[in-house]
Formats: C-alpha cells, structure tokens, sequence
C-alpha cells in the first residue's frame, strides 16, 4: 500500500449541526443506484461531483463535474484534512455521499474507482456496526480493514476496495472524494 492513513476529523457542535442538518434533512436528494459493478447491491446515493470519462479512453484522467450545491460545504472540510494531513490535492475525479444498507455477506463488490492512479478520501458520518472498507492486494486478498465511526476518515491510494455492510436495521453514510 503505498498511502493509507487513519485520522478523525472533530467538528465544533455548530459544523456537526450544519453536517446533520444537510444529510438528514427532509429535502437533501438522494438518488437510488445499482453499486460499482453489480446489479446484486443497491444504494442511495448524493453526487457532489460526477465521474467524467474520457472521450477516447477510460485511462486518461479527467476531473468531476460539480453537480451538487453541497459540494463547496464538503470540499472545504476534505481540503482542510487533506491540508492537516500533509496530502497535496490539486484535481478531483469524483465526490459523493453513499448511504448503504445491510446485507448478509460481509462485503460489497471488490473494484477500483478508476482506472488510472488516484487517491481515495472516506469519511464515515454516522456510528454503525462494523462495515469498515475492506482494502485488498491485486490477487483479492485482503490487507487492511479501515477503522469505522462517526467522522472517522480514511485516506487510501487507488487499492482494490469493497464496502462492508452494516447490522440490521442500520445504514452506513460516507463522503467519498477520488483524488490526485
């Protein structure tokens, strides 16, 4: 693994208002979608910048589009971690908000975001049951289960990852940055 870092952002009583008030607001748009690469999976989830592909190839890195009026809110708090952390960001692939669910197996889909080097940002926003991301080599072994918690955040280079799923009952909310 060539970057993997586990800190925990704490937010003043006011900024974990203003993070609550917008994800569990009445009218915050979430959007129902299969997950990365099965129709077995399903999720909510809100894009803050979409993936964009390249015209000619998948491998040619191209930045987000900005599709959300959240995205500044979010971006600021990432910027500050990454900042906090000595991480260097100078393009965005992708961001969003998943909320997931339980299911019986352990873990989703293992992929990659994208198929060109890039760095991967998890910021958990509720306290759940287990459910960390599972983190694997390129021959699907595992090597690291992330630490999970409400504001715990994960900083990974593009490893094969999949989501873990949560007890019953719950739901697992994460801000999700791709990044170089």
């Amino acid at each position: 693994m060539s970057l993997y870092l586990e800190t925990e952002l704490c937010p003043n009583e006011d900024l974990q208002k203003q993070i609550d008030q917008i994800i569990y607001d009445n009218d915050f748009p979430w959007y129902f979608q299969r997950t990365t690469s099965s129709l077995k999976y399903k999720m909510f989830f809100h894009s803050l910048a979409w993936r964009q592909f390249h015209k000619e190839s998948e491998i040619i890195p191209v930045p987000g589009k900005i599709n959300s009026p959240y995205f500044d809110f979010f971006l600021n708090i990432f910027l500050n971690v990454c900042k906090k952390n000595n991480i260097d960001v100078s393009v965005i692939y992708r961001a969003c908000i998943n909320n997931t669910w339980h299911y019986p197996e352990k873990h989703g889909d293992i992929h990659v975001d994208h198929k060109y080097p890039h760095k991967q940002f998890i910021w958990y926003l509720n306290d759940f049951t287990d459910a960390p991301t599972y983190l694997f080599d390129k021959n699907d072994n595992l090597i690291k289960k992330t630490a999970v918690g409400k504001n715990k955040i994960n900083i990974f280079s593009d490893e094969r990852h999949a989501q873990g799923f949560c007890a019953p009952g719950e739901y697992r909310i994460c801000v999700v940055f791709t990044f170089n």
